[in-house]
């Protein structure tokens, strides 16, 4: 699929209403990223007339459903501060959501199916089940929502024993990083 220039024309309705008709241009590109797809897009939704607020939503919209997990997860991970947890201790890990991106990578990882997102049996402690002999066993792969804990100036996401990051996120920067985490799902 070849990409595409967006250009725009604006002009007024008879009740002086602007509105903005938009001309793709074709380019000899391909296609690597949701801006350039957006504008593919753009093709079928350049014939009709969209008030520039509506584009933007429409290009809002089209840009979540063609963003790339992989690229999305490791760039909050680097957003998130690191520390050291204290060997042995499990007090933080309890029931555990992955992205399907991140299932994969456990999967990858460990040569083993995901055990995550699993609805447990009535009765069961709810405790992650790859935190084993007080060890975590996906470490290294661990989930963003098992990253973000004790890395957030919250009282309930903070460490029980006050290991911390130098700098702790903020519950802004806290819920925007989950947001997007969950945009992924």
């Amino acid at each position: 699929m070849l990409a595409t220039a967006l250009t725009s024309r604006r002009l007024a309705d008879p009740k002086g209403r602007v509105a903005f008709f938009w001309r793709l241009t074709p380019r000899r590109r391909r296609l690597n990223s949701a801006p350039a797809a957006c504008c593919c897009f753009l093709d079928f939704a350049g014939m009709f007339r969209l008030s520039a607020s509506r584009l933007a939503l429409l290009v809002r919209v089209f840009s979540h459903y063609t963003m790339n997990p992989k690229a999305t997860i490791k760039r909050l991970r680097k957003q998130i501060p690191t520390f050291e947890c204290i060997p042995g201790c499990t007090d933080c890990c309890g029931p555990v959501h992955a992205a399907p991106w991140e299932e994969s990578q456990i999967e990858k990882h460990t040569g083993k199916a995901a055990k995550l997102n699993r609805l447990p049996s009535p009765g069961l402690c709810l405790r992650c089940p790859y935190s084993l002999n007080g060890n975590c066993e996906i470490y290294d792969d661990r989930p963003i929502i098992c990253r973000l804990f004790g890395t957030i100036d919250e009282p309930e996401m903070l460490c029980p024993h006050g290991r911390r990051p130098k700098v702790l996120l903020t519950k802004k920067q806290g819920a925007k990083i989950t947001e997007e985490w969950m945009k992924t799902f």
